[in-house]
């Protein structure tokens, strides 16, 4: 067999070096594969629907070589190649390593390699050589090795890619189509066991179409490969894959040596012995010519398969240890002397051979800090006879120091136990070294930043228990850390209260929050009993669960700010605030008397002022009656002033929704202006020509601005106009917004004094023009008020000496 020596080699070394997989709780890992229909002796569904054949049972024995378990699906081979593309299966046992297909798997070393061959039906003389099936109808298997080869040499201008290789060989014995290319000795199989008995191979040399077969992993899954290369060597070199080979290629495969010439002489020597002797003589010389002929001709035959299977043999042997990325060793330890392959010169930096490889110059390789740790895990392994696994530094041809880890097996022991002869592999891991150590700093700042923060941080299990906590989380629980580490959040010592200071039920407790909701939460206020002290801590507690890979629950972490100072300070403002309520309240009901007690004289003045202004008084009298009458209307403002301005403060105020004309009350506003004016030479005018819709809203307030905007300007202006106009800023079905300005060539006022003009009791006029501006200043704090009520705004354009302009904008519900 052309693999003989290459099993042996291979198997040496390779089924010895690699470490062997180690079970988990008694239950070896699975490993997810496939295997298509019909592809025998290689793949094929037992009748119980399993999956079967020499591919399946050698990929399930090489994986229990290394301690895994693998289960098989079944499906067609486009499906399962791309399922395997995509990472939904992890190995496949059957794939022939192409170009195509490098790209998206990656390959053990080869167990079998076979050759193509193009089946035709026997009475189809068209198709002798390849050339011939240019024009014919050729079958492939959809995906399959095959149609690569097909499509990439263009063999034929008409490539049917069919689901099986079954379906395939039944339309070619019906002359559906002409010709199937298929691997030679799956499609023997596949015939003899479908009885198709018109269908055969040709005798042509598809020089391309070469299968080396191989276990196929995804791109990029370097673990699992070399787990499978470890465990394809172990049972070649342990003879199971000559056993599975005989079971289900034997009786295939197996040269028959045939006698037929040796038959046909004796045929003719029988028939006329009974009548010449001498030429029977003659036929049994001829005969023993040839037959020693054909035998040396035979010998010789097989001496060069021989030397092809062991020069194939060491070309696989020499490409599998190339590929490999780790290096290999091998020491024979009494002598000192040991083998090195190309890569572990390579992961030092040195060409293959550069260096003497013998325990003595490896040793001076070793760093200098490492060597004592290092040959002490060697001599224990020495003695035991058993395996090491043993990081260290070794020094590179540069100079710079490379951390490997290097891990050997006994395969060889004298009658002592003792080790005689280790194998073993040496990696490359600075890289895993120094993410090792960036994480350690990261854990190290990660711990002093928890340690230096003024906040408490309690770091808990998924089980509730305290994993880590920092020493401001201890003084606000009242506890030590040592008190804390694994105590569960049902520990009765927890004793955490709302703020009303009734107990936290079991599962409101931050912990167990976010163990129910896997959510986060933040600034949850509770007080903290705590045990000790037998006082009282208030914190600010947010909540953060910490999710694994998989999406569970890992940690949860808590952290918590004392805010007792805060809390306490709050309760002080709670208190001036609840005191302050009720000095308003005060305030307001001494208004609502005073306004009481005010109103009825005011209204008894106001009266008997207007009759008295009926009767024939002289000039000096009705100067007197009008003075009165003018202070008493005056002061009785002053009161609605103060109880608007009282039940504005307090949210007595509601607003009516009712239909009005808002032209009528411009009107009337600008009437009332031109009564206050009197005799001032000030002209009032109402810009109000435009349309507006029907609206509703509340009548009495909007008077209210109005009123408070017009005689404002009327308190301020002694000559000149005043312009009160009307304006639509925009409606739609459902709503109208209204402006409404009101321009005066009063005083103005100065730019640093308007944001002061809506404060309450704000006067900047009291006297001007030689004479007193009357008022406490709430009449443009109450319009304010007033706008903010109705959702409005309202703005103010002034410039001293020039005059002012308050323009009001409000929102009203058409009707």
């Amino acid at each position: 067999m052309r693999r003989a020596l290459y099993f042996l080699i291979a198997g040496f070394l390779l089924g010895q070096v690699l470490p062997l997989g180690q079970a988990f709780a008694g239950q070896r890992p699975v490993v997810k594969s496939a295997s298509e229909y019909d592809y025998p002796p290689f793949c094929i569904i037992t009748k119980e629907g399993k999956a079967d054949g020499f591919s399946v049972q050698l990929l399930r024995e090489a994986l229990a070589a290394v301690d895994l378990d693998v289960d098989f699906q079944t499906g067609e081979w486009d499906q399962i190649k791309k399922d395997l593309a995509v990472g939904s299966i992890q190995v496949l046992p059957l794939v022939g390593r192409t170009p195509e297909r490098e790209a998206f798997y990656d390959f053990t070393f080869p167990y079998l390699t076979l050759h193509g061959a193009v089946f035709v039906r026997e009475d189809d003389t068209r198709i002798n050589k390849v050339s011939d099936l240019a024009d014919k109808a050729v079958m492939v298997l959809r995906g399959d090795n095959a149609e690569e080869f097909a499509r990439r040499t263009h063999i034929s201008s008409n490539i049917i890619t069919v689901d099986s290789y079954t379906q395939a060989m039944q339309w070619l014995a019906v002359g559906k189509y002409d010709a199937v290319i298929a691997q030679r000795v799956m499609g023997l199989q596949l015939l003899n066991a479908t009885k198709i008995k018109n269908v055969h191979p040709l005798e042509l040399s598809l020089q391309d179409f070469r299968q080396d077969f191989c276990f196929a992993v995804r791109k990029g899954d370097k673990a699992l490969l070399s787990q499978l290369n470890e465990g394809l060597s172990i049972v070649i070199a342990n003879k199971t894959f000559d056993q599975l080979y005989k079971k289900w290629f034997g009786a295939l495969l197996k040269q028959q040596v045939t006698f037929q010439d040796v038959g046909k002489y004796l045929s003719i020597i029988l028939i006329p012995v009974m009548a010449v002797m001498v030429l029977v003589w003659i036929v049994l010389l001829r005969l023993e010519v040839k037959r020693k002929t054909k035998s040396l001709v035979d010998e010789m035959a097989e001496h060069k398969r021989i030397d092809a299977a062991l020069q194939e043999s060491r070309e696989r042997y020499a490409s599998t240890l190339a590929a490999l990325d780790d290096g290999l060793w091998d020491w024979h330890i009494p002598s000192g002397k040991a083998f090195f392959n190309a890569a572990y010169y390579s992961i030092l930096g040195y060409e293959d051979g550069a260096f003497s490889a013998d325990y003595d110059t490896w040793r001076k390789f070793v760093h200098p800090d490492d060597i004592v740790r290092v040959e002490e895990g060697l001599r224990c392994a020495h003695e035991a006879g058993k395996g090491f696994d043993i990081d260290l530094r070794m020094k590179m041809r540069s100079g710079e120091w490379l951390w490997v880890a290097t891990r050997g097996k006994t395969i060889e022991s004298d009658a002592d136990g003792k080790a005689v002869r280790m194998v073993g592999t040496l990696s490359n891991i600075t890289e895993r070294k120094r993410s090792e150590d960036l994480l350690r700093m990261s854990e190290r700042r990660y711990r002093n930043l928890i340690t230096s923060l003024d906040a408490g941080i309690v770091v808990h299990a998924p089980d509730s228990s305290v994993v880590m906590s920092n020493a401001r989380a201890s003084e606000l629980l009242g506890l030590s850390e040592e008190q804390m580490r694994g105590k569960m959040a049902i520990d009765p010592q927890w004793r955490f209260v709302h703020e009303d200071h009734t107990p936290f039920a079991l599962e409101d407790y931050p912990v167990n929050r976010i163990i129910a909701s896997m959510k986060e939460f933040k600034k949850l206020i509770l007080g903290i009993d705590r045990p000790a002290t037998h006082d009282m801590a208030w914190v600010e507690v947010n909540g953060l669960p910490v999710l694994d890979s998989q999406g569970g629950l890992s940690e949860i972490i808590i952290s918590f700010v004392d805010i007792t100072e805060r809390k306490h300070a709050d309760n002080i403002l709670q208190k001036a605030k609840e005191d302050a309520e009720a000095a308003s309240k005060a305030k307001t009901e001494f208004l609502n008397n005073i306004a009481h007690d005010f109103r009825t004289p005011m209204h008894a003045i106001m009266g008997f002022s207007g009759l008295l202004k009926a009767e024939a008084l002289t000039e000096k009298q009705e100067h007197f009656v009008r003075v009165i009458y003018e202070r008493s209307r005056s002061l009785l403002g002053l009161v609605e002033d103060l109880l608007s301005a009282s039940r504005l403060e307090t949210g007595h105020l509601e607003l009516r929704h009712m239909e009005f004309d808002i032209k009528k009350c411009l009107a009337s506003a600008v009437d009332v202006a031109r009564i206050e004016l009197g005799d001032k030479n000030v002209k009032v005018s109402l810009d109000a020509g435009v349309d507006i819709p029907r609206i509703q809203g509340d009548e009495s307030r909007f008077n209210q601005i109005l009123i408070n905007l017009v005689g404002n300007a009327v308190k301020y202006t002694d000559k000149g106009e005043i312009v009160v106009k009307l304006s639509v800023d925009h409606c739609s079905d459902a709503k109208c917004r209204i402006r409404v300005s009101v321009k005066d060539t009063g005083f103005g006022i100065a730019p640093d004094k308007q944001q002061r003009v809506f404060n309450a009791f704000t006067r900047f006029h009291e006297f001007e023009g030689g004479q007193e501006r009357s008022g406490v200043g709430l009449g443009m704090y109450i319009t304010k008020r007033l706008v903010d009520l109705m959702h409005g705004e309202i703005g103010l354009v002034s410039e001293v000496g020039v005059g002012s302009e308050f323009v009001v904008t409000l929102d009203f519900d058409r009707v």
